[in-house]
Formats: structure tokens, sequence, C-alpha cells
């Protein structure tokens, strides 16, 4: 997921450094999969970047990852995957429970 740099409404998500925290937990948990296994990864990242430059920020990181923006459908990525890893309990969560994975 991705979050608003500015607080414009009240709401549960990492704000301010909690923010970069969030990402810096996403870096760490990439770095710790073998290479094997980064290479297989895939990244659907959230529509919105929210100028957080997040693009730019994967590929400098981890080159070897692949990057992904809504295509294909999130169903049919979702059903596709040998494993999903979901960082927080939202839409994408409940989706994945409602399919089964």
């Amino acid at each position: 997921t991705m979050h608003p740099r500015y607080l414009f409404r009240l709401q549960s998500c990492p704000v301010g450094p909690q923010a970069a925290r969030y990402v810096r937990w996403q870096e760490r948990f990439v770095a710790q999969l073998p290479d094997s296994l980064r290479r297989r990864l895939v990244v659907r990242l959230y529509p919105y970047d929210y100028g957080w430059g997040v693009i730019e920020w994967w590929q400098a990181r981890f080159p070897e990852v692949r990057l992904q923006r809504r295509v294909p459908a999130f169903q049919t990525a979702l059903t596709q995957a040998a494993i999903t890893v979901i960082d927080h309990p939202s839409t994408t969560l409940l989706e994945a429970i409602a399919a089964d994975v």
C-alpha cells in the first residue's frame, strides 16, 4: 500500500516518521529473501504514489524485483501466486480471504 504524504482525513495509517519506518520494514523483509526468491518476487504497487517516488525507490534498492500496477487483474494475480504477502489488514486482505487464498 501507499499513504498520502500529508494528513487529509483522520484515519489509521502511518504518518510522519511512521511512514518511513513502514518503508524500512518492507525493505528489511525483501532484503532477507534469498536472491532466487527475490528475482521471482512481484510487488503490486498501490495505484497512487502520493509523491513518495515508490517506483524509483524499488528500482534503486531492488532492481531485480518486478513491479506491477493493476495488470493483470488483482484476482487473477492473486490466484496465480505461489504465496501472497499482505502487509496490512485492509481491502487486499479481505479480497484474498474472499478468494480463499
